[in-house]
C-alpha cells in the first residue's frame, strides 16, 4: 500500500543524481521533517526519488540545509537489514527561497517544472500579475 502525501522538511544532504542502465535519470533527497513541540519534538528521515529532468534540477539548485516542499509523494517503507526505512518517490517541488535581508517577511517560491526564480516578487497589496 502506498500513502500520498506532501512532504515539507529540510535536506540533510546534498541531493545525489545517478542513472540507471537505460539512461534514466534519478535523483535522492534526503529529507528531515520535524513532529510535535518542545520535548516531545521527533525528526523523521524521508529518502525522496525524483526521477528526470525534475530531479535534475532539484540537484543544480538544492544543497544541505535547505527548505524544500515535494508533492504528490508516494510514500512507503522499505526493509533493509532488519530495518524499516520510509522512502517516497516525488512528483514534483517547490523551491522555498530564503527571504532577501531587505525584506525578511517575503518568501518566493516556485514549482520543479519550472525552476527558474520569477523575475520580480510581488507583495500582498500589489495585483496579481495574471
Amino acid at each position: 500500500m502506498t500513502i500520498s502525501a506532501t512532504i515539507i522538511g529540510r535536506l540533510g544532504a546534498d541531493p545525489e543524481t545517478r542513472h540507471t542502465q537505460s539512461g534514466k535519470s534519478v535523483t535522492e533527497l534526503r529529507v528531515a521533517t520535524e513532529h510535535g513541540w518542545g520535548d516531545h519534538k521527533t525528526t523523521t528521515w524521508v529518502s525522496v526519488s525524483l526521477w528526470g529532468a525534475r530531479g535534475e534540477n532539484a540537484a543544480k539548485f538544492f544543497s544541505k540545509g535547505e527548505q524544500v516542499i515535494l508533492t504528490g509523494c508516494g510514500v512507503y517503507n522499505e526493509i533493509y537489514n532488519d530495518k524499516t526505512y520510509m522512502k517516497a518517490t516525488a512528483q514534483d517541488f517547490v523551491f522555498v527561497a530564503k527571504p532577501k535581508e531587505d525584506q525578511p517577511q517575503q518568501k518566493e517560491q516556485w514549482t520543479g517544472t519550472n525552476p527558474n526564480p520569477p523575475s520580480k516578487s510581488y507583495n500582498e497589496n500589489e495585483s496579481v500579475p495574471f
